[in-house]
């Protein structure tokens, strides 16, 4: 790598440092003459975006799912932009019982904003709103500052998220509690045997670095997935951070669950719609393999002294193993799996995705069936040009 010498993870290499500062001062002095152009482009892109702005509000109910709340409880959840700040501010407003209106289709509509609603900062969207993750508060002088996941748990009580300080895509791990304000930097924890032993007492003390990625399992934990030393997520852990009454624990261990060995391919996780099956994408350039594992309490193995599974190992599955060329990802629906893949009728590729289905636990991409539409048969989405699966 002709550029190799540049890699300085501690932004401080004298050498890097001149070399991109003549770099800029070059820059500059032979595009000058097209500084008047360049502020008029973005003034014209900037006039034609709204820069106060908020996400339409979506509907998370705490009364469902295991969350624990009240019957018609949870919390309207949005994103706002403010005029003048680079990022985001994540805001959540609790649901009211006038709120729940249905349509004649069935379908919750969000509320209106507060009549009179002026966009400033301080001027809440909905009733009741609070700010749960401030990012330009937290970013304050900061000259970068990017974020990761942002995921609440189960029961909406705690927020983990994940902060790049530094533009490496290295990431930190958070969370926080919601009702008080506690929040807690994810350290580096104990592994277990096969995965180097106990970390040394200093390692304990550094903050945990992660490719960004945080899912909530349903009883306290976390998955998350490191990278190696060419910055490729390659390895997927489990650590439980409350207990059963859903404390912060303090001594915390990691569980290796997966390992990527292959350099070509990247890990990404994420939660299935339905919240039961944490999914793990191994992924290249053109082949990719999901594996999956059911992420309820009451599904994991039990050990004799774990009688509620809260500590009890998960077991991955793969959905089909890879086929050089197939790509596909996969989302849940009612014990089954809806596949989105470039594998045709036959084995062929295809040029857009089509849509398949499978049922949970039938192994194989020959178990694979287009699905159709009703009444005629015909594939939804057969991969072909006349009808694209975007997603």
């Amino acid at each position: 790598d002709p550029y190799g010498w540049m890699r300085d993870e501690s932004r401080s290499d004298g050498r890097v440092l001149g070399h991109l500062a003549a770099e800029n001062e070059y820059a500059a002095a032979a595009t000058g003459h097209l500084a008047g152009l360049r502020d008029g482009l973005y003034d014209e892109m900037i006039s034609s975006i709204v820069e106060t702005d908020y996400t339409t509000p979506s509907l998370r109910r705490t009364d469902a799912d295991g969350g624990g709340g009240a019957p018609g409880s949870g919390y309207w959840y949005y994103t706002r932009h403010q005029a003048g700040e680079s990022r985001p501010r994540y805001c959540r407003a609790p649901l009211r019982s006038d709120d729940d209106g249905d349509d004649d289709d069935g379908h919750l509509y969000p509320p209106d904003p507060l009549p009179g609603w002026d966009a400033a900062r301080s001027s809440p969207v909905l009733p009741g709103e609070e700010t749960y993750l401030d990012v330009e508060e937290l970013a304050g002088g900061m000259t970068f500052l990017a974020v990761g996941a942002v995921t609440l748990s189960p029961d909406q009580g705690f927020l983990a998220y994940s902060l790049d300080p530094r533009g490496n895509e290295v990431c930190e791990a958070r969370v926080r509690e919601l009702s008080t304000g506690n929040e807690w930097t994810l350290l580096e924890g104990r592994r277990e045997e096969g995965d180097g032993g106990d970390a040394p007492d200093e390692n304990q003390t550094r903050p945990l670095e992660c490719d960004g990625s945080l899912v909530w399992d349903e009883a306290g934990g976390l998955f998350w997935v490191r990278l190696d030393g060419s910055h490729r997520p390659h390895r997927l852990y489990h650590r439980r951070v409350l207990d059963g009454d859903g404390r912060w624990i303090d001594d915390q261990s990691d569980e290796l669950l997966f390992e990527e060995d292959d350099g070509l391919y990247s890990l990404r996780i994420s939660k299935s719609f339905d919240g039961r099956y944490l999914l793990v994408r191994s992924g290249s350039k053109e082949t990719s393999e999901v594996r999956y594992v059911d992420i309820r309490p009451e599904c994991r193995e039990r050990a004799d002294d774990d009688p509620d599974g809260k500590g009890a190992r998960m077991e991955l599955r793969t959905v089909a193993p890879r086929s050089e060329g197939v790509v596909y990802r996969v989302g849940h629906c009612r014990g089954h799996w809806l596949v989105q893949t470039n594998l045709g009728d036959g084995g062929g590729r295809t040029p857009n995705l089509g849509l398949r289905s499978c049922r949970v636990g039938d192994g194989g991409m020959g178990r694979w069936e287009p699905v159709t539409l009703a009444g005629t048969g015909e594939a939804a989405f057969d991969g072909g040009h006349g009808r694209s699966l975007d997603g």
